[in-house]
């Protein structure tokens, strides 16, 4: 409902206040030389924009800038796997449409097969009572000429060659509803195996570029947060040029800071998955595990403070390279 979506909201933006609000006041302290201070932001004086909505827009920008693309190459890659999907069963039903034999069969198609054979009976029809006329005249104009019994029997009248026809031209349509019939069993088949294969051949450049996004998310996310924490400016924090200039500047300090980072995630997965075995017997159905949630929570926020530190000190040690003011 609206209220729960409302407080979801609600609860987002208090968590995100925490966060960047803490990797920000770290970030000022350490690079004015503060090491020893308190890592909590002071919220004496408390303000909506300061300490809710702009650390909100900071975090956007975090985002947008690191995992974007990828975010960015997952849309476009579903949209176009459905694309194509859509495409090929949209073919597949054209197909099959057309084939007799089927359920997706169109029924006006059946209706026409039937208007030929009906006709075809009253063809036959008509020649049969044509031909039994002419037999009559034969027989009343020669009347005084008589056939031999053998000859008689290898003459075929003209209902046999009118049933002989008939049968011809129904083995014909039932040929083709055969022949329908069977190439409706083999479309399912190739319509299956081209979708996958222009699934496969979209999926792989699209795993690819996904991939470089993903790993371009992973590198620049620590220089984002560095940006977003020195600056607290939403135009630098989305522009990647601040960012790379900051890694530039940073040198080897960076990629300690990224190996630190790739420790801390490992750590922090570790945790939360031990934290989801102990506390396993508090689950409930519909609702979760919520002590486990609530504790992860508490490592989740803590391993965020330690790496808020880390790129206070980080800035720190680079200060005169990054020429902060102190």
């Amino acid at each position: 409902g609206i209220f729960l979506i409302a407080g979801a909201v609600f609860c987002v933006m208090l968590s995100n206040m925490l966060t960047f609000g803490v990797l920000a006041n770290t970030v000022d302290n350490f690079t004015q030389g503060r090491l020893d201070a308190d890592f909590m932001p002071s919220f004496e004086d408390f303000s909506a924009w300061d300490d809710v909505i702009h650390p909100f827009f900071l975090s956007i920008g975090v985002y947008i800038t690191s995992f974007g693309p990828f975010v960015l190459t997952a849309i476009v890659g579903a949209y176009l796997i459905m694309s194509t999907a859509g495409e090929q069963m949209q073919k597949y039903n054209e197909e099959i449409s057309r084939l007799p034999g089927t359920a997706h069969y169109q029924p006006d198609r059946t209706v026409q097969q039937s208007q030929q054979v009906r006709e075809l009976l009253e063809q036959v029809k008509a020649q049969n009572a044509r031909r039994l006329a002419r037999q009559q005249r034969l027989t009343e104009t020669a009347e005084g000429v008589t056939t031999s019994p053998a000859a008689a029997e290898n003459v075929p009248s003209g209902t046999d060659l009118a049933q002989e026809d008939l049968e011809a031209r129904l083995q014909e349509v039932g040929a083709q509803r055969g022949s329908g019939s069977a190439n409706a069993a083999e479309i399912p088949a190739q319509g299956s195996a081209a979708m996958v294969s222009n699934i496969l051949r979209l999926a792989a450049p699209l795993v690819v570029i996904g991939g470089i996004a993903l790993l371009w998310g992973l590198f620049y996310f620590p220089a984002a947060c560095a940006v977003a924490g020195y600056t607290r400016s939403f135009a630098a924090t989305i522009n990647p040029l601040v960012g790379l200039d900051t890694i530039r500047r940073l040198g080897g300090t960076y990629v300690k800071l990224l190996l630190m980072g790739l420790l801390l995630i490992i750590v922090s997965g570790v945790a939360a998955a031990a934290v989801e075995i102990v506390l396993f017997p508090f689950h409930l159905p519909s609702v979760g595990n919520i002590p486990a949630k609530a504790v992860g929570a508490l490592f989740t926020f803590y391993f965020s403070v330690v790496f808020s530190c880390l790129l206070g000190l980080a800035l720190f040690k680079s200060g005169d390279r990054l020429a902060l003011s102190r």
